[in-house]
């Protein structure tokens, strides 16, 4: 483990999950354990999900994963949180669903995903949307994350930044190395001192809370 402490440095977080969603908002109406859902819109999970995982709207080939929509309802638990907070971490940038893989269904047609949290488990009334992954729609995700940060600060690279990609991007993704590199210099317009390694899960914010990721790259930009 290491720390960093940055004193009058802002440091702005990007988050690429690198997938792009597909299909209806659904609701988690019953689960059978944390991370097994028993029960979609009220339906079972397979008879719902095969027609929309193989019908006409899938944007291409890739991995299946779900987009759950994890921030607190500002009535809820965490009252503090206002509609305020939501639309502020909307226009940061940030991605507004943690995305999590889809492994396989039960026997009796369950859904099982990668857990959420050690601490927050698939509950009753979560919303969720499906998500494809694929290394074209994780350098289209990338593309954009970084154009939205430029635009957020006036068109201005950063002066560094640190970038943490999961294991199975770069060359396990893309066939050869530097392919995420190069985008970061062409958006940025110049090159930039970075810093940065492949990780077996990463940080970063999504809306009003950080999480630990998978299939993302994770960055810090430093202004």
């Amino acid at each position: 483990a290491f720390g960093l402490v940055l004193d009058g440095i802002q440091a702005s977080p990007v988050v690429c999950q690198g997938s792009v969603p597909f299909g209806p908002f659904l609701e988690i109406s019953h689960v059978r354990s944390d991370h097994v859902i028993s029960e979609l819109n009220g339906q079972n999970p397979r008879e719902l999900l095969m027609p929309l995982l193989h019908g006409p709207h899938v944007p291409g080939n890739g991995q299946s994963m779900a987009g759950v929509f994890v921030d607190p309802k500002p009535d809820g638990p965490h009252g503090s949180w206002t509609d305020a907070h939501l639309a502020m971490a909307a226009m940061d940038g940030r991605p507004n669903c943690l995305v999590r893989p889809m492994h396989s269904f039960t026997g009796e047609g369950h859904l099982v995903l990668s857990p959420l949290t050690e601490t927050t488990p698939y509950s009753p009334g979560m919303k969720l949307q499906l998500q494809c992954f694929s290394p074209e729609h994780a350098l289209k995700d990338l593309r954009s994350r970084v154009e939205t940060d430029m635009a957020l600060h006036d068109g201005r690279p950063p002066q560094a930044a640190v970038i943490i990609s999961c294991g199975a991007r770069g060359v396990a993704l893309y066939g050869h190395e530097g392919v995420e590199s190069a985008i970061f210099r062409e958006v940025w317009g110049c090159d930039v001192p970075t810093v940065g390694f492949f990780a077996g899960g990463e940080f970063g914010p999504v809306g009003l809370r950080t999480y630990l990721h998978a299939f993302t790259t994770s960055c810090l930009m430093l202004r």
